[in-house]
């Protein structure tokens, strides 16, 4: 996803490496690695309500659209919920580079 703000911005580890030589930065190694991720299952609606698409979408929404975008979310993970945390594996980059 090209020039978008937030946790996806970066998603393309060739616009990421050009960022980075762009700002000086070279010897540059993006490597991808897998996170075990664990979320409290209290923290869930405020974690998936205000990082990217839906948290820059979310506010400007009529109030019967967020409740249903809310609602949705325990349904949607679900999945993942494991002894009250959301437990989930996140796609990361390892980014090394020097100046």
């Amino acid at each position: 996803v090209d020039d978008v703000p937030g946790q996806f911005g970066l998603a393309d580890p060739k616009r990421a490496g050009a960022i980075l030589a762009a700002a000086g930065w070279r010897d540059i190694a993006i490597d991808p690695f897998d996170a075990d991720c664990a979320l409290p299952a209290q923290d869930l609606t405020p974690y998936a309500t205000r990082l990217g698409p839906a948290g820059r979408v979310i506010d400007d929404a009529p109030a019967a659209a967020r409740a249903a975008v809310v609602g949705g979310l325990a349904d949607a993970f679900a999945p993942f919920l494991e002894d009250g945390a959301y437990r989930f594996t996140a796609a990361c980059w390892r980014v090394q580079a020097r100046r």
